[in-house]
């Protein structure tokens, strides 16, 4: 049996969470956002799945390291119930209320979204 960690870190807020049903609501957030607008999502520069194959395309994100915008880890966080463990400069505010914040004010913010196995 393979488990998997999904982890979403900005420079603000970071969290982790495991286990594949939230692996697969993340999967298809990203997948559903790629098809809104490819621009909100992007490989991460060190991203070995795509040095080894190709780069992410829209389908099949399992592997790869991506870069998404607030849109994006905003829905993931709600839907994957994250366990937020670095919330720094964000005063009293949940994670969720600065994520709200940020996609309200339309502000280029982006964050490293990792799947990994244990």
């Amino acid at each position: 049996m393979t488990f998997y960690d999904i982890s979403l870190f900005g420079t603000k807020i970071g969290g982790t969470n495991k286990g594949m049903w939230e692996v697969v609501e993340a999967l298809k957030i990203v997948d559903k956002w790629y098809a809104i607008n490819p621009d909100f999502v992007r490989d991460a520069p060190r991203c070995q799945e795509c040095k080894l194959t190709k780069p992410y395309d829209g389908t099949n994100a399992l592997w790869h390291d991506l870069l998404v915008r607030e849109n994006v880890a905003r829905d993931i966080s709600n839907d994957a119930n994250f366990k937020w463990t670095k919330k720094n400069g964000i005063g009293r505010k949940t994670a969720s209320d600065f994520l709200d914040e940020l996609v309200a004010s339309q502000t280029e913010t982006w964050f490293a979204l990792e799947i990994s196995e244990l």
